[in-house]
């Protein structure tokens, strides 16, 4: 039997991204000199098709970088392709999404519950947006919030394994803070309890 092709090593991915970097095109920014002008021509191909078209090509090229773990660049073009004002709203939505998991990767969680608030304007279903939510509420430790998130989700996103297993983290966390507080009440209460029969003791009969 032939050998399968094995997918590219992250040495080799991030090789290919650094490469990108050097390319016109795909510059996210231009030399401080700013003298070539055939350099400048270039880049600014990348907005001469419609705002979808341009959009598009940003949000492959920040699929790129993200796939190379790079996600401040790979944020980047996120942003760009949602200033090029695309008008598909399914695109503008995956664009949303897609920054927010750059966000939570550089745990900026307010951040992420921002872009999923938008895109879940632009779809009520819209399911990595919830998911991305909860993830993010649970990390601020918001934790009724998050279970309410995936409680929607859940009504028509069901079955799947990845929130079945990040409702489980969130329950978990949530009994895990219920008991720390019963455990602070009870010590508080044993405390007041002492200092109560101290007094008694001490009191001038």
């Amino acid at each position: 039997m032939a050998d399968q092709p094995q997918p590219p090593s992250q040495e080799l991915l991030q090789e290919k991204l650094a490469a990108f970097d050097n390319v016109p095109l795909f510059m996210k920014s231009l030399p401080e000199d700013g003298d070539d002008v055939a350099l400048q021509a270039l880049q600014e191909l990348v907005y001469e098709g419609t705002p979808d078209e341009n959009a598009q090509n940003f949000k492959e090229q920040g699929n790129d970088y993200f796939k190379g773990k790079r996600y401040r660049e790979a944020l980047g073009f996120y942003t760009q392709g949602l200033d090029a004002q695309p008008t598909d709203t399914k695109l503008r939505e995956s664009l949303l999404c897609n920054r927010a998991a750059c966000n939570l990767e550089l745990q900026n969680y307010g951040k992420v519950l921002k872009d999923c608030s938008d895109a879940i304007k632009l779809n009520p279903k819209a399911s990595k947006a919830y998911f991305r939510s909860a993830t993010a509420l649970l990390k601020l430790e918001r934790l009724e919030e998050a279970l309410d998130c995936l409680d929607v989700l859940r009504t028509f996103f069901e079955d799947d394994a990845g929130v079945t297993a990040l409702r489980e983290r969130v329950t978990k966390a949530i009994e895990a803070k219920e008991r720390k507080e019963k455990e602070v009440q009870a010590r508080l209460k044993k405390a007041q309890e002492e200092k109560r029969k101290m007094d008694n003791a001490f009191q001038v009969s």
